[in-house]
């Protein structure tokens, strides 16, 4: 029996790239829905669900905090927890007071000896810019020194490309003075109290200079009346 192939090869190709179309177009179609379904998924869980979600976590929170402010001594824990906010805006740099220079400059304005004192307390208040400093010293002189220096220490420093200087001290006021003595020394205590220039303490003073005498002995030799006693370089007939 003899068979005859009645459609030719070209034929044959044409069925065989329709078949192969017809099933790219119902993956693609297929593909298409899935993605579309992901799509709808994805938007549903992002504008429904974590909004649910997030309303839920915030009635819960508020629901905690009702439950905590209803506890007694909650004031307590809340006062700890104010005290550390104003902490931090404390050490903020708008705030911050650099208390810490003070002993750079104590130690800088203690003269040498014989004349050195030993300060027991330094207290300082920012509300009215003052200082109080208690110690001793060896004798009177040696207080007038300390004052002194106390008096005529400077601050050199910088700001905006301008040197300035300011006075480190704006007032120095002795409240106390007095001599003790054992049989072995004596000594004098004393109690300052110091009016301080708000730029020693600054965070925006950094390149700064604390200038300080170095030969300061005592007032006698600018307010002696040199007409009476004499000059030191002058004589008597």
């Amino acid at each position: 029996m003899i068979g005859l192939n009645l459609l030719p090869d070209v034929k044959k190709e044409f069925l065989k790239a329709q078949r192969m179309r017809n099933t790219v177009i119902s993956i693609s179609i297929l593909t298409m829905f899935v993605a579309g379904g992901v799509t709808v998924f994805l938007a549903l869980f992002v504008y429904i669900g974590q909004n649910t979600a997030i309303g839920a976590v915030r009635k819960s929170v508020s629901d905690k905090q009702t439950t905590f402010e209803s506890k007694p001594e909650v004031t307590k824990y809340l006062t700890i927890q104010n005290q550390l906010t104003a902490l931090r805006v404390l050490h903020g740099a708008d705030n911050k007071i650099l208390y810490s220079r003070m002993f750079d400059y104590l130690l800088q304005l203690n003269p040498a000896a014989p004349n050195s004192v030993q300060l027991g307390s330094v207290r300082v208040q920012s509300e009215d810019t003052s200082v109080s400093i208690q110690g001793k010293t060896q004798d009177f002189h040696a207080l007038d020194t300390f004052k002194n220096t106390l008096e005529k220490a400077k601050l050199t420093y910088k700001s905006d490309d301008e040197t300035k200087e300011v006075a480190l001290f704006s007032a120095v006021i002795l409240k106390s003075g007095s001599l003790s003595q054992d049989s072995t020394s004596t000594s004098v205590s004393f109690e300052f109290s110091l009016t301080y220039n708000k730029e020693i303490f600054s965070p925006e003073v950094t390149d700064y200079q604390l200038s300080v005498p170095k030969l300061t002995i005592s007032d006698a030799q600018t307010n002696a009346p040199n007409e009476l006693f004499g000059s030191s370089n002058g004589g008597s007939n």
